[in-house]
């Protein structure tokens, strides 16, 4: 029986995209069930990022690295919101809104399929499959967008494979009608994952995640004495003030855990160790989980398309002052 497990593609990816594949495949190899993933398809008037083929449902997702909360409809520009929700500026895209990429995209697609292999009865095969402009690495939880519509949905990367599952689409060809379509037709290569994502950033990536599991287990140990009490907000510029010997370090621990378990990196910095080097004392908070360097560390976030949280602990100005609120700052008295 020949493998059902592949990825086609026409040259490796970086960035984004590298970590979105890479992520993809694995969630998909862990469901044990036969897939494909066309990844960076070439099309005469365009290219595609990703297409997913689990049997009969098939999902066309066009990434987008968007970073905070984002405001939009199906229709007219989408826009960055800040914090308080107040529009920032304009989200760039191929027209007035970012679905037309998409949903132009899912028309191309399906002419080649009829090119290659036409339906039965004038079918179309656009009808047959899900398209979605897909928010990596997630839809910030404060945005306010449209969940799209048959033509394009808008799904948030984390969810975007138990998204396709719930479609009622379902497209005709076997997984066996996909594989040549893949590499007779669009002419994609069949690879393994570390050969459909670049060198480069495979192995920044291996070293990001080997000490992001470290650090999610030992920081679970340190945080696990903590009361939970009131949890700090992950994703805002926090000022933590307060008397010594109040709890502030334990709350730093316990942030530092949410926002690994939500999938960021955290640097927990002790700052009573500062000695004029910053580099040197960020470099001191990978340390227990990791021998690689800053630069190392950073190039593996960037490789990953992952967040970092920085927590300062144990921050003592020479004289004392009176916090300023900015948009950008929220004083947490404790």
């Amino acid at each position: 029986m020949p493998p059902t497990n592949y990825i086609y593609t026409s040259g490796a990816v970086s960035g984004s995209e590298a970590a979105a594949l890479k992520l993809l495949s694995e969630k998909l190899t862990l469901r044990g069930e036969p897939f494909l993933i066309f990844s960076n398809v070439l099309l005469p008037k365009r290219q595609i990022d990703f297409i997913v083929v689990t049997g009969p449902r098939v999902a066309h997702l066009e990434l987008k690295h968007f970073v905070g909360p984002l405001e939009g409809s199906n229709i007219g520009p989408w826009r960055n919101l800040s914090t308080t929700g107040s529009p920032i500026s304009r989200v760039p895209s191929e027209g007035q809104n970012p679905r037309k990429q998409v949903i132009d995209a899912k028309y191309d697609i399906s002419d080649a399929m009829e090119k290659f292999s036409p339906l039965p009865n004038g079918d179309k095969h656009f009808r047959h499959f899900e398209s979605a402009i897909c928010i990596f690495p997630r839809i910030d939880p404060k945005s306010k967008l449209t969940d799209g519509d048959f033509r394009a949905r808008v799904w948030s990367f984390d969810s975007c494979l138990d998204e396709s599952e719930k479609c009622q689409s379902v497209h005709p060809w076997s997984l066996n009608q996909w594989r040549l379509f893949a590499s007779d037709y669009l002419k994609l290569n069949s690879v393994s994952l570390a050969e459909a994502i670049s060198p480069e950033v495979y192995e920044a990536g291996t070293q990001f995640e080997a000490l992001y599991a470290k650090q999610r287990v030992a920081l679970a140990v340190a945080a696990a004495a903590v009361e939970v009490g009131r949890r700090l907000p992950l994703g805002q510029n926090l000022l933590v003030t307060g008397q010594k010997g109040i709890g502030k370090s334990k709350k730093a621990a316990r942030l530092a855990l949410d926002a690994v378990s939500a999938g960021w990196l955290c640097l927990l910095v002790k700052c009573k160790y500062y000695q004029g080097d910053f580099a040197r004392l960020l470099h001191r908070s990978i340390a227990p989980y990791s021998a690689i360097s800053l630069n190392d560390l950073l190039r593996g976030t960037r490789a990953r398309a992952a967040s970092i949280v920085l927590i300062l602990d144990g921050l003592e100005p020479g004289k004392r002052t009176t916090a300023r609120r900015t948009p950008g700052r929220k004083c947490c008295p404790l």
